[in-house]
């Protein structure tokens, strides 16, 4: 009976540390996203240019590849990816169990995006 409380004990804290793992990553991913296409220049270096120009990009030769993909394949939406990866993360890392009805709506609206 007690190493089943420990157990799930165990099991409710290792979710709670994924979520904030997850959370983090998202935030992370969309500060650099962010980052990268703030400081986007079309003159950068990337899969699909090649120059001989000095990289402008504040994240160098990534932030160029990264920012020169998004718009290219996305165009403005990538503006938007930021902005959900940022609010994505931060509801991960508050602990989303409280809120998994918003979780469940924002997923659903999203279907339609």
């Amino acid at each position: 009976m007690v190493f089943s409380r420990s157990k799930n004990y165990l099991i409710f804290l290792l979710r709670g540390w994924l979520y904030e793992l997850f959370g983090l990553s998202f935030l992370a991913c969309s500060f650099v996203l962010t980052l990268s296409l703030l400081t986007h220049a079309p003159t950068d270096p990337s899969w699909n240019l090649v120059a001989d120009s000095e990289i402008q990009n504040f994240l160098g030769s990534f932030g160029a590849t990264i920012s020169d993909l998004f718009l290219q394949f996305f165009g403005s939406l990538s503006y938007v990816f930021a902005v959900f990866y940022f609010g994505f993360g931060l509801f991960l890392f508050t602990h989303p169990k409280k809120y998994i009805f918003f979780l469940r709506f924002s997923l659903f609206l999203g279907g339609f995006l």
